[in-house]
């Protein structure tokens, strides 16, 4: 990890990190992706991070959250933490209600099937995940939950 990941790791343990980030960071995330194909973006200067596009469960209106992701193989995988609050972020209640869903990373978007992963897969690949950013580890202290999804490519018919 860089030193940007660093400390850009040791803030988001604290409490007003993970606020700045959930409030700024990832707002600002959303569009600089967008504008610059992933090229430029906070997050993305330490850690491979997508953007996950949803169908918003209540709205029906499409929802983009850039997420810091995991690869193997074809699949990706995503964690939900809301940076330790014990309220679930929206996207995982949009992907149960809608599991197809859209990945963008860097000029590439894709479909995706999106589920919660089984208490095997995340045992199997929470340590990697949170060898990726460390602050998940913190999350998960605080809300007591671990949380991975696994993105499966959608095969276009």
């Amino acid at each position: 990890m860089n030193l940007f990941g660093r400390i850009f790791s040791a803030f988001g343990r604290t409490r007003i990190g993970g606020w700045t980030i959930r409030n700024v960071v990832t707002p600002l995330d959303r569009k600089l992706y967008r504008w610059t194909s992933g090229r430029i973006t906070i997050s993305a200067m330490a850690f491979p991070t997508l953007l996950l596009v949803t169908v918003g469960r209540k709205s029906g209106k499409e929802r983009i959250t850039p997420l810091i992701y995991l690869r193997d193989g074809e699949k990706l995988l995503v964690g939900s933490s809301n940076v330790g609050l014990e309220q679930s972020a929206a996207w995982p209640l949009n992907i149960a209600a809608n599991p197809a869903v859209r990945v963008q990373i860097g000029k590439s978007v894709r479909p995706y099937l999106a589920r919660a992963g089984t208490s095997e897969e995340v045992d199997h690949y929470w340590p990697k995940f949170a060898a990726i950013y460390p602050p998940f580890a913190t999350y998960a202290e605080r809300s007591g939950v671990r949380k991975l999804f696994i993105l499966e490519p959608a095969h276009e018919t």
